[in-house]
């Protein structure tokens, strides 16, 4: 494990750490802005939680400064292996897509910048990123911002259908095929802890042609610039629901029960 706060004192994972199903090369980060399991293989997070609330915030604004994750890169001195950093990504036309959001993260400078870290960074389509993804990820904090609930826990990553597929400068980096997100709340559970699930989804990683962005390379590196098709597959998050065994089959985790 690496970060500053213990497991036990780290308030982002309220139910208990989520378990591994299927062995998957995992390093723990524990921040006091997020818990991750980091995967060396696809050199992606398993997975990443975190509690929202209101005092999370603030007018700090969107830093914009991706970077390598210095306590993974110690980590990983001894396996040869390096962390990433964002210029990994130049050239994949695959958006550098946050796990723990950035506007999850605005009450302090130093708080927005771990979530610019990237080892919290997957590559997403401009189309689920920015037209399928960012919608639901601000439809949890206009829950705590209209007082639906007074604090939200949340868990995102991504999910490999396929034999691992990779980007980046040096073909390292593995392309998700989809990516899950559950959002519990315990708001009306008084003193016990007990998660309630207001909802969970499945979000296809592909073009807004629907196709598959390794293979329609043209179309994925097109709508960097912000061209999108209206006709392709719906920009509705409601249509992406699952329930939380097919997220727990799926991405190979288990959560606290």
């Amino acid at each position: 494990m690496i970060g500053e706060l213990s497991l036990k004192s780290n308030p982002n994972i309220p139910f208990g750490l989520l378990q591994l199903t299927d062995k998957q090369p995992s390093i723990i980060i524990s921040r006091a802005q997020y818990v991750l399991s980091w995967n060396q293989k696809t050199r992606s997070v398993n997975w990443a939680a975190w509690v929202l609330d209101k005092n999370d915030f603030g007018d700090v604004g969107r830093r914009e400064t991706f970077s390598v994750d210095k306590e993974l890169q110690e980590a990983l001195t001894e396996t040869g292996l390096a962390a990433l950093s964002a210029a990994d990504y130049t050239g994949s036309c695959f958006d550098r897509g946050h796990m723990v959001p950035s506007a999850d993260r605005t009450d302090t400078v130093e708080n927005n910048e771990a979530t610019f870290l990237m080892s919290n960074i997957i590559p997403q389509t401009a189309f689920l990123n920015r037209i399928v993804w960012e919608p639901l990820e601000s439809e949890a904090r206009s829950l705590i911002r209209k007082k639906k609930h007074e604090q939200l826990w949340s868990v995102a990553g991504p999910i490999y259908k396929k034999t691992l597929r990779y980007t980046g400068k040096q073909k390292n980096i593995a392309v998700p095929d989809f990516t899950f997100k559950a959002i519990f709340t315990w708001d009306k559970n008084g003193g016990e802890l007990k998660p309630e699930m207001l909802k969970a989804v499945i979000m296809p990683n592909v073009t807004s042609l629907g196709t598959d962005p390794i293979e329609d390379r043209e179309t994925l590196c097109n709508e960097v610039s912000g061209r999108a098709s209206p006709d392709g597959p719906s920009r509705e998050s409601s249509a992406y629901s699952v329930d939380l065994q097919e997220i727990e089959r799926e991405a190979a985790i288990s959560f606290p029960q």
